[in-house]
């Protein structure tokens, strides 16, 4: 439903039918790569939201995240 609604840039690939994550760590270690080139800071946030919010609905949760 997401998608049918363009809720999702293309970017995201992750857990959507037809895409795969294993090039986020490709993603990753390019920009990674670029700051030490560049000589420059990388600030990185890795977020786990399996159980950030087990009791609500997930389909109420991204909508609310997303605006």
């Amino acid at each position: 439903w997401r998608t049918a609604i363009s809720i999702l840039p293309q970017s995201q690939a992750g857990f959507r039918e037809g895409f795969r994550t294993n090039n986020h760590p490709l993603v990753l270690r390019c920009a990674v790569n670029k700051a030490i080139f560049l000589a420059r800071f990388l600030y990185i946030c890795f977020v786990n939201f399996t159980n950030a919010s087990p009791s609500t609905h997930p389909v109420k949760l991204c909508v609310r995240r997303h605006y």
